[in-house]
């Protein structure tokens, strides 16, 4: 999956600090904002307009969504950030996918660890 920079950086920071798996950082952020993803993504796939605008903001979708809290840290190429889960975990983000309307696994657990990592900067 890809993701903004500064989540990637904080990823390794925790992974090395906590000796952590990938993995482990991506589910621990998904359990910390599991109530929260249907707003953390539709969030996320709004691109903002003026407050001046006639218009409301429109969906973006895919790797070009840039909304949510990884828009804080301000527009960046994404970075390949890579874990392995087994087919039970699969399992668990296909149903979480499938719930929250997400349009892939790589989606979900990008909007949750933006949130996760990205919070309190």
């Amino acid at each position: 999956m890809y993701l903004h920079p500064a989540v990637r950086a904080a990823a390794v920071t925790q992974r090395k600090d906590s000796k952590c798996t990938n993995a482990e950082i991506a589910f621990n952020a998904i359990d910390e904002v599991q109530h929260r993803l249907p707003g953390l993504i539709r969030d996320r796939r709004l691109q903002a307009r003026p407050e001046s605008s006639l218009f409301p903001g429109r969906v973006r979708r895919g790797r070009f969504a840039g909304g949510g809290a990884a828009a804080s840290a301000g527009e960046a190429r994404r970075v390949l950030f890579q874990f392995r889960a087994t087919e039970a975990e699969l399992e668990i983000i296909d149903r979480l996918v499938s719930e929250h309307g997400a349009e892939s696994r790589s989606e979900l657990i990008a909007v949750a660890m933006e949130e996760s990592l990205l919070q309190g900067r």
